[in-house]
């Protein structure tokens, strides 16, 4: 039987407990657009208010580097959806190995690249403060 099927003991009835998720849900999603929309907001501030500081700071962006590691990821995020959706289906192998690949992939995303080392220096240094 499907969790959704069951009614929880806090709940009067199955349709209480399906309205009660759904609103979860949606107030969820409104709590992630207010987040993100105050976010994109300031940085759209910050970007006109120091434009030059934006450009330079771009020339510094390694887009190979950032396309890759958004692709790692992007994987593991789907890793982790897929080792879910086997755990739910009783796969227990399955789970295993997409539990496996997602730290992989979390793995590899920290593995340092040949740029982290300066950044990181240049990122603390005193002199950069």
């Amino acid at each position: 039987m499907r969790p959704e099927g069951r009614v929880q003991e806090h709940f009067a009835n199955i349709e209480v407990q399906r309205q009660a998720a759904r609103l979860g849900m949606w107030t969820f999603l409104a709590t992630e657009i207010l987040l993100f929309a105050g976010l994109f907001a300031a940085y759209a501030e910050y970007r006109s208010l120091f434009h030059q500081a934006f450009v330079l700071g771009a020339r510094h962006l390694d887009a190979m580097m950032a396309t890759v590691e958004t692709a790692v990821l992007i994987t593991g995020s789907f890793a982790v959806v897929m080792a879910h959706h086997y755990a739910k289906s009783s796969k227990s192998g399955m789970t295993c190995l997409s539990l496996l690949a997602a730290a992989a992939t979390g793995l590899a995303f920290l593995m340092p690249s040949r740029k982290s080392r300066p950044w990181a220096q240049a990122c603390f240094s005193r002199s950069t403060f």
